[in-house]
């Protein structure tokens, strides 16, 4: 549409102008003098497009007229026959009239609305004209309506009169607040007295119900939790707490952003309105999981009450017509056949056509002349209702539920709805409600409806993305919290290294030496550990209110192991493992501290007490929420001994490598380090310009060890081989040194007993420190190398490894009797052999076993024996059992 309204400019409005004069003239089709034919020759040339792409719109419209004519027809049908209208007896008649009414004056307000109506309708049956040659037949009509509609509430008002007011018991809030302004249309003063006093209490009126319910809906989802078979009888009282939650939760969202001038803003914020819809969604988690309970209660309660008292009213009917008594004994019928036995055998219960058979009677005897009148049989209304009801327990409790509290509402009042989310998240005590916002993104698709196929896929990814969002900030405050735990954890242990104990040591010394001199010394230093002690329960410190918001928060995240929304399951607890994981690996890399300006990095074995001091708060999450921490810690730590990690980013693994090589092993070159084989480590030595660091510190024994195991063998396998290329790399320069000298040295290879010619060779030998200083250098890496393979070695237990490979040989002898199932299996005399190749399973099973117990100094002819007699059970099992 806006596609011809901008190539059509100004002529939109000629023709409109013209639809206007037509219908008032009465015409049934548009006039057009001789000047405006001149200005709409642009739309002979457009007709086509205007006629396809007006099209849909406009016979919207007339379908709009049409379900208005039905609508008229059956109101003047209705006031014919005077049905009687009382919403405790003919209930659903009731109910669905005022809901028809209310339908239609909705739409035809909405029509009303839309500013180019007149426009539209006029340049359709303009280019059908030019087209056809004739208007649209339903022109005139849609024309005429649009026109009497102009002011569509005092038009309805000449077409309905008011009705009386009626109870309800679970029935929307929303809904009668509906059925009474239509009723009441007339009624202007009284309306805005309401106005009035609606603007003065209404804010702080549902400000207090909906902090009566929060503590109501908790009771009652608690009680209900305990003792769910009271669920059955309590049926009524928990559809009737969901709408009345729902009604508050609407009104709430639709004055969110219309809050009244000069009234207290504070009655439109909710920031506990997430508890609310929590409660909401445990009562009706409870009402899905027991619903074979309220299914066993009702079958009784139908069969064993309900029929005896419907037969009994049948039967004290004075006049009842053949056809309302077949339908009446069917109902008995129906209901007296139930059994407790159909629930437990799981049949599928359907009382759809019993209940239409109550609709189709209750329209038969609510008019003026029915020979059965139910106005005069009252108690046989309201019995028939409480039936219905009993048997929307047993066959429809997912439509009560959407009914009574679907909030797919919030799919239209997205910005809201964030809003209230963040909220949410803001207030640690509420966050353990967080949960409830992408539950609630699982109603949306009930407000999908088969005659508009085309929403359905804009809703759903509307839901798709709002529960992404949503808990994928959960996840996101979550591991904000957990690594603000972790930064607390990690100073708690950087205070236990052994560098901290000399001040400690000292002011001992110190206080002792001036005790005795009668000096006063330093004041005494606060010990690792004086955090814990508490004067008394009132103190709370900060990691105390880190660990009480990650409990809550945790709680939500763990409350549903996954949630369907659309098709799709989401799995909240993955979005946090996953941020988890993404987060150790940024924190692991940002512990190393390492500054590529002044080559500055952590001490392996203070990044190690780091490390575990962050493992152990992770691994404390597992007490909140059912995640594998340690597919974290794999995941994670198995990036980092590589030289990259999935991301491209570089890890502890390549920092420490390049550091050694660039910075360490490169101020040995300089003059400024030695190795001090007796230590096993590197020292500084003393010269003019002085380090900034000690290479003690970082080339011990103890750091070694520390590197290995952050590293690991995969890790070190990685520092090992980067030193061997740069020992290849001085190789290479010491062949080409000698390539320079090659003659000389071949003479002096042969005249090594000839000192004066010797003498003579070596004067003309040229490079001859640079060959010194690359073999040192060479030297230098290989004892570096060295002192890591030794770290690595003292990581990993002999013992342990020698486990691995007995368990090993185990592995494979259970494994055997699987290949007896496997096709592939049979031997193939063409080839002599098996056609899986398992032939060679003998080789590998020996030679394997031979070479793993030889570095292991294990007996191999006991382990082979072992693997003989592990293999033998399952084997006969397997024989057996074919």
């Amino acid at each position: 549409m806006a596609t011809v309204e901008t190539k059509l400019g100004l002529n939109g409005t000629l023709v409109m102008g013209q639809f206007d004069r037509a219908i008032m003239c009465g015409t049934l089709c548009i006039e057009t003098p001789a000047d405006i034919k001149q200005q709409l020759s642009q739309l002979h040339k457009e007709k086509q497009e205007i006629l396809k792409n007006l099209a849909l719109y406009y016979f919207t419209f007339v379908d709009v007229m049409e379900f208005k004519d039905h609508v008229s027809e059956l109101l003047n049908t209705i006031d014919a026959n005077q049905v009687f209208f009382d919403i405790t007896v003919n209930f659903d008649l009731t109910k669905n009239y005022l809901d028809l009414v209310v339908t239609y004056t909705t739409l035809m307000i909405m029509v009303s609305r839309i500013e180019e109506r007149k426009a539209i309708v006029g340049l359709y049956n303009y280019a059908h004209e030019m087209l056809h040659g004739a208007s649209d037949r339903e022109y005139p009509r849609l024309g005429q309506m649009i026109v009497d509609y102009e002011n569509p509430l005092k038009k309805m008002m000449e077409e309905f009169v008011p009705h009386s007011k009626m109870p309800c018991e679970y029935l929307s809030l929303d809904t009668m607040e509906k059925w009474i302004v239509c009723n009441y249309n007339k009624r202007i003063a009284d309306i805005r007295e309401c106005r009035e006093t609606a603007l003065s209490h209404a804010g702080p009126l549902h400000r207090e119900r909906r902090k009566f319910l929060r503590s109501a809906l908790k009771e009652l989802a608690t009680v209900l939790a305990d003792q769910p078979g009271l669920l059955g009888p309590k049926a009524l009282f928990v559809f009737m707490a969901l709408s009345f939650a729902r009604d508050e939760i609407i009104w709430l969202l639709r004055h969110a952003d219309n809050i009244p001038r000069t009234r207290n803003s504070d009655d439109f914020i909710d920031k506990h309105v997430a508890e609310l819809i929590y409660y909401m969604e445990e009562l009706r988690a409870h009402v899905r999981k027991y619903g074979p309970v309220m299914q066993r209660y009702y079958v009784q309660y139908l069969s064993g009450f309900d029929a005896v008292v419907l037969n009994e009213l049948v039967q004290n009917l004075s006049v009842c017509p053949e056809d309302e008594s077949i339908i009446m004994s069917s109902f008995v019928n129906t209901m007296t056949s139930l059994s407790v036995k159909q629930v437990e055998d799981g049949e599928v219960f359907d009382f759809r056509g019993m209940r239409l058979d109550w609709f189709r009677l209750q329209a038969y005897t609510s008019v003026s002349k029915a020979s059965l009148n139910l106005s005069d049989h009252k108690e046989l209304g309201k019995m028939m209702n409480t039936i219905i009801f009993h048997t929307k327990m047993v066959d429809s409790l997912v439509e009560m539920l959407v009914e009574t509290s679907d909030l797919s509402i919030f799919c239209f009042y997205s910005r809201a709805f964030e809003k209230m989310f963040h909220q949410c998240l803001e207030l640690p005590s509420q966050s353990r409600y967080s949960i409830a916002f992408p539950l609630v993104c699982t109603h949306f698709m009930s407000c999908t409806h088969e005659l508009c196929p085309e929403e359905r896929h804009h809703i759903g990814d509307r839901s798709l993305s709002l529960c992404n969002m949503f808990l994928d900030e959960m996840a996101k405050q979550a591991r904000n919290l957990i690594t603000d735990i972790c930064t607390e954890q990690c100073t708690l242990s950087d205070q236990l290294l052994p560098k901290h104990c000399a001040k400690t040591i000292s002011q001992a010394v110190n206080k002792k030496s001036k005790k005795q001199t009668g000096k006063k010394g330093e004041p005494e230093r606060e010990k690792p550990g004086v955090e814990s002690m508490r004067k008394n329960r009132l103190l709370v410190t900060n990691l105390d209110k880190l660990h009480t918001a990650l409990s809550e928060l945790c709680f939500s995240i763990n409350y549903v192991p996954n949630l369907v929304v659309w098709e799709h399951t989401f799995t909240p607890r993955e979005y946090l493992t996953s941020h988890l994981e993404i987060r150790f690996t940024k924190s692991i890399v940002g512990m190393t501290m390492y500054n590529q300006a002044t080559q500055e990095i952590a001490k392996p074995s203070e990044l190690l007490t780091s490390v575990k001091a962050y493992m152990t708060v992770l691994q404390s999450i597992e007490n909140y929420v059912q995640i594998d921490i340690t597919r974290v810690f794999n995941n994670v730590l198995l990036q980092q001994t590589q030289h990259l990690d999935s991301h491209g980013e570089p890890t502890i693994t390549s920092l420490y490598t390049n550091w050694y090589l660039e910075t360490l092993l490169r101020q040995v070159s300089n003059g400024h380090i030695a190795y001090f084989p007796a230590m096993k480590a590197f020292v500084n030595l003393p010269t003019e310009s002085e380090l900034t660091f000690n290479a003690e510190e970082y080339s011990d024994i103890s750091e070694m060890r520390a590197l290995s195991e952050l590293l690991g063998p995969y890790g070190m396998k990685f520092l090992s081989e980067s030193l061997m290329w740069h020992i290849s790399s001085q190789v290479a320069e010491l062949k080409k040194l000698v390539v320079e000298n090659v003659d000389v040295l071949t003479q002096m290879r042969t005249s090594f007993d000839k000192p004066d010619q010797m003498a003579a060779l070596f004067k003309r030998l040229t490079s001859v420190d640079s060959v010194l200083k690359r073999m040192t250098i060479i030297g230098v890496i290989l004892s570096f190398r060295s002192l890591a393979q030794e770290a690595l070695k003292d990581n990993i237990s002999p013992e342990e490894e020698y486990k691995i490979a007995c368990l090993l040989m185990v592995f494979v002898a259970v494994s055997l009797p699987t290949l007896a199932s496997n096709v592939m299996s049979q031997y193939s005399p063409a080839i002599e052999g098996h056609c899986n190749n398992i032939h060679c399973l003998a080789k590998a099973i020996n030679q394997i076993a031979a070479a793993l117990f030889t570095i292991h100094k294990g007996s191999i002819e006991d382990r082979l024996k072992e693997f003989l007699a592990v293999s033998r059970t399952p084997i006969v099992i397997c024989f057996k059992s074919r």
